[in-house]
């Protein structure tokens, strides 16, 4: 086992026989996930590529222009039942650009929030999931909300780590 995580450490994901070409990259299953590198850095994802690349459809080109951007955006996390989709976001896109947590205005008195910084849709780049019944996805004035099913969550963020590495690319 460690020397498997030393071997991607140094060696980056192998072509081996369990790694999946996907758009000229390889993703391996590790653990009930995904690695993948770019550029010498690694990514992590919930889910295998052909899983989510119809999810890629829903996400606004110009998202994608400003999440590659190096604007600070901000991780609206007043919703807690979107934590484990905002953790993986965290953890795959804060080693390559500016991320802080926040909180909307209306829930600045809930206790997760009272260290948090206060953020806005129209004044921050700031991005809001929210596990909901009904699926809706929208992007205006650098400010996402994404409401699904936890699946769908977990395939968009899934979606925006590949889309920021170039995945997409052509």
């Amino acid at each position: 086992m460690v020397l498997s995580i030393f071997g991607v450490m140094i060696g980056g994901i192998s072509q081996g026989e369990d790694a999946v070409k996907y758009n000229g990259i390889y993703f391996r299953a590790d653990g009930g996930s995904y690695l993948f590198d770019v550029d010498g850095v690694q990514y992590r994802i919930m889910n295998g590529p052909t899983e989510v690349e119809g999810f890629y459809e829903d996400l606004h080109s110009e998202f994608i222009n400003d999440l590659r951007g190096n604007e600070r955006f901000y991780f609206d996390v007043s919703d807690v039942s979107s934590g484990k989709v905002i953790s993986n976001l965290y953890s795959n896109l804060a080693r390559v650009r500016p991320i802080s947590l926040a909180c909307d205005e209306e829930n600045k008195q809930e206790e997760g929030c009272l260290d948090k910084p206060i953020k806005s849709c129209g004044d921050d780049f700031l991005l809001g999931f929210e596990v909901s019944e009904e699926k809706v996805i929208s992007y205006e004035s650098k400010c996402l909300i994404v409401k699904g099913s936890s699946g769908y969550l977990g395939g968009i963020s899934d979606v925006m780590i590949m889309a920021y590495a170039g995945v997409f690319d052509e």
